[in-house]
C-alpha cells in the first residue's frame, strides 16, 4: 500500500508530509484538522496548507459544517483523475513536440554546414588521418598519394591495400617515381582501384564519399602537415580539382 500511495503523490507532485495526511486518512476515515495534525504528527500551522494542497488535487474533499471533516477518495479514483490529467499533459505537449521537430527540421534544411578545418602537423598523425579519411569511405576514394620517403610510401600503401574494403572504388594519383611500388604491389591490390600517372603534384590528400578531405603538405624543411575539413563547400572544391588533375593524368596498368 506505501508503494501504491507514494506512485500517486509523486505523480501529483506532493511531498511526503502530503502522503502522510493522506494515508492517515485513508487509515483512520474523517477527521478534522486539529485531530489530523495529532494522528499525522503535522504541525497545526502547517496543516491546513497541506489539506488545501490535497483538496485541490482531488486526493481529499472537506465536509459541510464546523468544525469540518477532512474525507479521503479512493485510491483508484485518485490515480484515474491524475491518469487524466497526465493524458491530457501528454497529447499537449506531443503537440508542442511535434511543431518544434517540424521547426527544427525546416531550419536543418535550410541551414548551411558549419564545420572547422583542423590543421595536423607531423607525419606519423598526418599518415594516420589520411588512412582515417580514405578508409571510411564507402563506395569511392579519391587519392593523390602524398610525396614521400621510400619506406614511409610502401607502409602507406601495404596498409591502404589492407584497410580500404574491396568495394570500394579507389583512383589513385601518382608520380613517376612511384610507379615501381605500385607495380610490385600490384598482386596484393583488391577491388577496382584506378591508377594514373601526374608529375609535379602540389602534395597529396584524400578525397571520400563521406564528404571529408585532407590535403597533405610537404614543407620546405621537411615537416609535414595536413589540412582536415568536413565543410561541404572545401570538399567540392578538392572534388573539383582532382577532377582537373585526372582528366590531365596518363593511366598506367596495373
Amino acid at each position: 500500500m506505501d508503494e501504491a500511495l507514494k506512485i500517486i503523490t509523486r505523480i501529483a507532485g506532493l511531498a511526503p508530509s502530503h502522503l502522510r495526511v493522506y494515508e492517515t486518512l485513508l487509515m483512520e476515515g474523517p477527521m478534522t484538522a486539529k485531530e489530523l495534525s495529532n494522528k499525522a504528527v503535522i504541525p497545526y500551522s502547517k496543516i491546513y496548507s497541506i489539506l488545501k494542497r490535497l483538496e485541490k488535487e482531488g486526493l481529499i474533499r472537506r465536509s459541510e459544517g464546523r468544525p469540518a471533516l477532512y474525507i479521503p477518495e479512493e485510491p483508484r479514483i485518485v490515480f484515474d483523475k491524475l491518469k487524466e490529467r497526465i493524458d491530457a499533459f501528454i497529447d499537449r505537449a506531443e503537440r508542442e513536440i511535434t511543431t518544434l521537430q517540424r521547426l527544427y527540421e525546416m531550419r536543418k534544411r535550410t541551414r548551411p554546414r558549419e564545420y572547422g578545418i583542423k590543421l595536423i602537423i607531423g607525419l606519423r598523425d598526418v599518415l594516420e588521418e589520411f588512412l582515417r579519411i580514405t578508409c571510411e569511405a564507402r563506395k569511392e576514394a579519391l587519392i593523390a598519394l602524398p610525396p614521400l620517403s621510400e619506406d614511409s610510401r610502401r607502409k602507406l600503401l601495404e596498409t591502404l591495400i589492407r584497410r580500404v574494403p574491396e568495394e570500394v572504388r579507389v583512383r589513385m594519383l601518382i608520380r613517376k617515381e612511384e610507379i615501381d611500388d605500385i607495380v610490385s604491389l600490384r598482386h596484393s591490390m583488391k577491388g577496382m582501384i584506378e591508377i594514373r600517372v601526374k608529375d609535379k603534384m602540389f602534395g597529396g590528400g584524400s578525397v571520400s564519399d563521406m564528404d571529408e578531405v585532407v590535403i597533405v603538405i610537404k614543407c620546405n624543411d621537411g615537416r609535414y602537415l595536413a589540412i582536415e575539413s568536413s565543410n561541404e563547400y572545401l570538399v567540392d572544391i578538392a572534388r573539383t580539382y582532382y577532377g582537373f588533375l585526372w582528366s590531365e593524368a596518363k593511366p598506367i596498368i596495373v
